[in-house]
């Protein structure tokens, strides 16, 4: 059974089962519960899940289609409606941070443009983060029932 009990502390948010909180540390307190005190940890970690995991599927674009990946709409068939949805969704942080240091390098965009886009990728690394840990979270939490 999946708990999601919130208890509600002076000193912080203690939650069972759930990636993030607003404020957090990340700890087991004496009862076995996820206690999150710093939420820049936390933060962090979800940014780099889901960076990785755009580098990860951009790698297997490139790898099994043998171009670039990149914003662009497959529908021919379900299967590739599906699969570009993923890579859209999945690899978008690589495609922005990619193309945008790869003008930047040749001098046709502004060092802002590049720090603009390096925010967009990685706020967007951030939302595909967590949602990267919650099921990973629920994968875990599954097996354990």
């Amino acid at each position: 059974m999946l708990s999601q009990a919130v208890v509600a502390s002076g000193f912080g948010t203690q939650l069972s089962g759930t990636a993030l909180a607003p404020d957090a540390t990340i700890g087991k307190d004496g009862k076995g519960r996820v206690n999150f005190m710093n939420g820049s940890l936390a933060i962090a970690f979800a940014m780099a899940c889901g960076f990785t995991a755009a580098g990860f599927v951009a790698s297997l674009y490139r790898v099994s289609q043998g171009g670039e990946a990149g914003f662009r709409a497959l529908f021919t068939s379900p299967s590739q409606v599906l699969w570009s949805f993923l890579l859209c969704t999945f690899a978008g942080p690589w495609i922005i941070l990619s193309a945008a240091l790869r003008v930047w390098r040749v001098g046709r965009m502004p060092t802002a443009w590049l720090a603009f886009s390096a925010a967009v990728a990685a706020t967007w690394s951030f939302c595909s983060g967590v949602v990267i840990v919650q099921l990973s979270l629920l994968a875990g939490l599954a097996l354990q029932a």
